[in-house]
């Protein structure tokens, strides 16, 4: 039986068809590997691309709390074209740092501000009030009845504490709107963005409820700054009626 040689006429070594399928698998495994690599750049690359003018949806996420002031913002035509996530910061905040929406803005707390890094693009002061039903008065002796949403209620709470106030929370839920409807049952106060105290609530501003003070909202946009979408979603979302808005534009 002659020898199988190579082109050389050298003596070849005969492998096994164990030693080929491992070969083979090992080969597939590198191949697999690579694939999914790819799936996952040119993903990335259609995600990452709606704020720079190619195309696509633009990813919004928002604050469940600043949510009524995108939707009742007169150049809401902007949302024609893009899908909005409203939820409490933290998940905005990991929704954009997994590349899941192009543009966050929430509140200043946590490590946010590290987290959305070079991409922050503006940020501004927004103030907040007490709300509460007309018919509801505050008693002087008991504690003050709250209805809070649990990612603020530490701004609720440590104002009251610093101010040696007492109080009960009558109504807390996950869903921000719900604290609306709490209120206007007229057994509760809650604190809210001032400008979001319209009929039929009032700002409450009797002298036993603390001053809030006011918080920093975080605007962050991936993309091409210089591209006209870009600037459009800059220039809507930082024209909140908020409070005093300080810009910084990335160059």
């Amino acid at each position: 039986m002659q020898k199988p040689r190579d082109l050389d006429g050298n003596d070849t070594p005969v492998k096994s068809d164990e030693t080929a399928s491992t070969n083979l698998a090992e080969v597939g495994r590198h191949l697999l590997a690579r694939a999914h690599q790819i799936l996952a750049e040119s993903d990335r690359r259609l995600r990452s691309s709606d704020t720079t003018g190619q195309g696509g949806p633009l990813r919004i996420g928002i604050s469940s709390m600043l949510l009524n002031f995108l939707v009742d913002h007169p150049a809401n035509a902007l949302l024609d074209h893009a899908s909005v996530t409203s939820d409490i910061c933290s998940k905005i905040v990991k929704a954009f740092d997994d590349d899941d929406v192009d543009v966050a803005m929430v509140m200043d707390v946590k490590n946010h501000r590290s987290t959305l890094g070079d991409d922050l693009v503006a940020e501004f002061d927004i103030e907040f009030a007490w709300m509460k039903a007309e018919a509801l008065a505050l008693e002087p002796d008991e504690p003050i009845p709250l209805a809070t949403w649990p990612p603020d209620q530490h701004i609720i709470l440590n104002a009251l504490s610093e101010e040696g106030r007492t109080y009960k929370v009558m109504f807390t839920g996950p869903d921000y709107a719900s604290k609306f409807t709490a209120v206007r049952s007229g057994k509760c106060f809650a604190v809210v963005p001032k400008n979001a105290i319209i009929s039929p609530f009032l700002e409450a501003e009797d002298e036993l409820l603390p001053t809030i003070a006011p918080k920093k909202i975080l605007l962050a946009v991936r993309g091409d700054p210089h591209s006209p979408q870009f600037k459009q979603v800059v220039s809507v979302l930082s024209s909140f009626h908020l409070a005093g808005i300080q810009h910084m534009q990335r160059q």
